[in-house]
């Protein structure tokens, strides 16, 4: 069973929103999809696993407009300005059927090369 927990890293930074939106994807595995677990851990495995490698960068997540959805920036510190700065930006986006499994269609507007059923990651 998923809890917020388990998402908690200090360079994977959630807004309030974002926050909100994780209890909800949490609260929908939970109760509806258990067969995603494996699948919406690997999103944000693959995010800590990057941060054991680059230590000075931070992903930062929002909520995207797309339904159990969410959009990030990954940030990397740069020395010489003494600041974060952006790095790239893209989204983990829940697909299935409500959006064709990402054939470029509402509610998602993101395409897959093959349909999927779950969270991928679009940079």
């Amino acid at each position: 069973m998923l809890k917020e927990q388990d998402f908690k890293h200090p360079q994977l930074i959630f807004s309030e929103d974002g926050q909100k939106r994780l209890a909800e994807c949490i609260e929908f595995i939970n109760t509806k999809r258990p067969d995603l677990e494996a699948n919406f851990r690997r999103q944000f495995w693959k995010i800590e696993s990057w941060y054991k490698e680059h230590p000075k960068e931070r992903t930062k997540v929002w909520t995207d407009f797309a339904p159990l959805s969410f959009y990030f920036i990954a940030e990397w510190y740069d020395e010489k300005k003494g600041e974060f700065v952006r790095d790239y930006n893209g989204g983990i986006i829940f697909h299935g059927s409500h959006d064709g499994g990402g054939n470029g269609g509402a509610p998602t507007f993101s395409v897959n090369l093959t349909p999927a059923d779950g969270w991928a990651t679009h940079t």
